[in-house]
């Protein structure tokens, strides 16, 4: 048991580094909760500080699901969790530590990088689907959160095609989906508004999104 804990625990701090915060500080002297769009995530670090930094601030959100996923279960040891369930158990802590990170007063980014890499490690083909998906509309419509919201929904229905007979992880690519969903309400009523900005517009850098 504390063996399984301590892997639980260690994919939640994981999840919750703040490159992005990071990246802000470093690289322009920014406290990122303050500007943009105040939320630390690869969409806000775009904003303000380009592409050079979000790619790989981007990277980094999604190597700490994927690695938390992938080889936290094996600190648990001996343990009646199958490992499947325990990458996901360990995979939803760290997207739960990039959202609410203890480093930053709770907060953090909405999930959407650190949920590709833990799922990425879990049903590939699922995630590719997904991330499709989510290049398909971010390029069509120019939201990341539009995006993001519509790849979230389609990746448990994804996960369902790839995997029809793991039900546990069908429940739980939805629950997050749900939970990304929730963390771009603002968002989607913004842009039911017409009021959120691309990210993108014919080329140069536009204000809005999320991430």
């Amino acid at each position: 048991m504390i063996q399984f804990l301590a892997a639980v625990l260690l994919s939640y701090f994981l999840g919750a580094i703040p490159f992005s915060l990071w990246a802000g500080k470093v690289f322009a002297g920014v406290d990122l909760r303050k500007i943009g769009s105040g939320n630390l995530g690869a969409t806000n670090v775009f904003r303000v500080l380009g592409a050079r930094v979000a790619i790989p601030v981007l990277l980094l959100d999604a190597a700490k699901g994927f690695i938390a996923a992938r080889f936290s279960p094996s600190l648990a040891g001996a343990s009646s969790i199958a490992t499947g369930d325990l990458s996901l158990i360990c995979g939803i802590s760290s997207i739960l530590g990039h959202s609410f990170s203890v480093f930053v007063g709770f907060r953090g980014g909405k999930g959407v990088a650190t949920s590709l890499g833990v799922f990425l490690a879990i049903v590939p083909k699922a995630v590719l689907v997904a991330f499709l998906i989510w290049i398909a509309v971010f390029l069509g419509a120019g939201y990341v959160s539009l995006a993001s919201c519509i790849g979230a929904l389609v990746l448990p229905v994804s996960v369902y095609f790839f995997s029809p007979g793991r039900l546990l992880l069908v429940l739980v690519t939805s629950a997050v989906a749900i939970f990304i969903l929730l963390k771009h309400i603002p968002n989607m009523k913004r842009l039911v508004k017409g009021e959120e900005k691309k990210l993108l517009r014919r080329g140069h850098k536009k204000e809005g999104g999320a991430s």
